[in-house]
């Protein structure tokens, strides 16, 4: 089963085989550089993520905010339309808008007083 292979023919594969070995060599450094890159990228798109997290938190905490604040607008607008009368117009609304502001003012300072 021994052949008899000529120095020649050794020196041939040998060389063969060195050039095959130094291209995936070669290959190794290219996707050892290529594999930092991706975690280099990757690391950066987690920290985006992150803030888009945070972002995407926050906007639907205003958004809860805004929701309450359209509810308590529309019961604010029912009172506004059972306070107007066909005669009395803005002004009379402006008097009861100032009304209810001095009554929240009073207990504003009703609540400081018992603190």
């Amino acid at each position: 089963m021994a052949q008899n292979i000529s120095q020649k023919d050794l020196k041939t594969i040998l060389v063969a085989f060195d050039a095959k070995l130094q291209i995936l060599l070669n290959e190794q450094t290219r996707l050892k550089w290529e594999m930092k890159d991706l975690k280099e990228k990757n690391q950066v798109l987690k920290e985006e993520n992150a803030r888009f997290k945070a972002e995407y938190q926050e906007i639907k905490k205003k958004h809860r905010q805004l929701e309450r604040d359209f509810n308590r607008s529309r019961f604010f607008a029912k009172i506004v339309t059972n306070k107007l009368t066909p005669t009395g117009g803005i002004s009379e609304l402006k008097e009861v808008i100032d009304h209810y502001i001095q009554d929240i003012d009073a207990v504003i300072l009703k609540l400081k007083q018992t603190l």
